[in-house]
């Protein structure tokens, strides 16, 4: 049942006019809107709706991907100990798993949070993640090893950051140092 009212096209017009329509697209937007409001309310519900959830859902996607992207591109300055260091990590494997010679350039990262950490004077806890997520990362990346001169890079690092600290930090700084003699 059809509980729209039906209106006459001068109704309409005035209607159309009110709304800002020129004269001249009153002209054109006339007849669809009488051919509008001769379509079963249902109908018209149906044939206006259908589009909505894929609309909505294709909508939210974006907006999450836009959102994702964003914290992506946040994370990638984040240090041990920051909320966004997480999602640094989860983007450096996705990005390692797609390109497996990015391995490098994140053990060489991790190199620099050590160093940039041990300058920071950050606690002894974020300096002692970093310095785990490096040899995590180097465990992996010297026995594929095709370019010592990231190691060189990383070593340099890890070095003037066992040079700035004292105590613990030291101490594991040059136990890693020392596991990388033979690379």
């Amino acid at each position: 049942m059809n509980s729209v009212k039906r209106r006459e096209p001068a109704e309409l017009r005035q209607e159309l006019r009110a709304a800002g329509a020129r004269d001249s697209e009153v002209d054109e937007l006339l007849p669809i809107a009488i051919n509008l409001q001769a379509l079963p309310e249902s109908e018209f519900r149906e044939k206006t709706s259908r589009w909505k959830i894929p609309l909505l859902a294709s909508s939210t996607a974006l907006a999450g991907l836009i959102v994702g992207t964003i914290l992506v591109a946040f994370s990638q300055a984040a240090l041990p100990g920051s909320l966004f260091y997480a999602i640094q990590k989860i983007s450096d494997n996705a990005a390692v798993a797609l390109h497996p010679s990015y391995r490098g350039t994140v053990m060489m990262k991790r190199a620099d949070q050590v160093k940039q950490l041990v300058v920071e004077h950050a606690g002894q806890s974020a300096v002692l993640e970093a310095l785990a997520d490096y040899q995590s990362e180097a465990a992996v990346y010297k026995y594929r090893a095709t370019n010592y001169a990231l190691f060189d890079y990383c070593k340099a690092d890890l070095q003037q950051a066992a040079d700035k600290t004292a105590g613990p930090e030291r101490t594991a700084i040059n136990k890693t140092l020392a596991s990388l003699q033979n690379v």
